[in-house]
């Protein structure tokens, strides 16, 4: 059986008891409103505070605090729209069961991009192999839990205008395949600022199309572009 399907075989009903998100309710980004937001020292959304929660495993984050930890992140200086997740390396260590390699990696990574949720899912997968301490992995799921219901909360993925939110392309494949369970897609196309996938439907997404709105990724692009031509 693939790792990957192993993996939602335990890592599913632990998510479920720890969902906390209603599907079907979005509340769309409001770029400048999260802007100004983690930006003013003076309030308790100061990004540095609420990343300091963050990492103490703050139990009283919010859904709006996710939010603000995910979609403010682009306004730190250590966002790269193109970062390196490790994703072939811990695919690698995987396959050869060496777990601490894994978690190893993983923590690299979340170093510099404490919103990886790609690091936070292999970091888990590791956990759940290697027997580590069960209250521990749980400390890891509900980070990515929330996280993830960041971008969940961010539309419906059934239109453009109410795509779901991402700000890293990587993103795309944590909703599709690891919470709507789906197949590859079908297609991929560039519609505007959306990634527009054409996708077999599955028991949680019932849809033959699902958007990501990835316009931060692309700006992020455009900048690094522009930078690039005026050194």
């Amino acid at each position: 059986m693939h790792w990957h399907i192993r993996f939602i075989a335990i890592f599913f009903p632990a998510l479920m008891a720890m969902q906390g998100y209603a599907q079907g309710t979005f509340e769309m980004v409001d770029r400048q409103k999260v802007e100004q937001l983690v930006n003013d020292a003076s309030m308790a959304t100061f990004y540095p505070t609420l990343l300091e929660r963050f990492n103490a495993f703050d139990t009283t984050l919010t859904l709006s605090d996710y939010r603000l930890l995910y979609y403010g992140f682009v306004f730190q200086p250590e966002y790269l729209w193109n970062a390196d997740q490790r994703r072939k390396e811990m695919n690698r260590a995987i396959k050869a069961d060496q777990y601490a390699r894994v978690i190893q990696l993983a923590d690299s990574v979340l170093r510099t991009n404490p919103v990886s949720l790609t690091a936070y899912y292999y970091r888990t997968y590791a956990m759940l192999n290697a027997d580590e301490n069960d209250s521990a992995c749980q400390k890891y799921i509900k980070r990515y839990t929330g996280l993830r219901n960041a971008i969940l909360s961010s539309g419906d993925g059934q239109h453009c205008n109410t795509a779901f939110k991402t700000i890293y392309l990587e993103d795309e494949d944590e909703i599709m395949f690891h919470h709507f369970e789906m197949d590859r897609p079908r297609d991929q196309f560039l519609q505007y600022s959306c990634d527009r996938f054409l996708v077999t439907p599955s028991g949680t997404y019932l849809n033959t199309e699902i958007f990501f709105d990835i316009s931060e990724s692309l700006l992020a692009l455009k900048k690094q572009r522009t930078s690039g031509r005026t050194k």
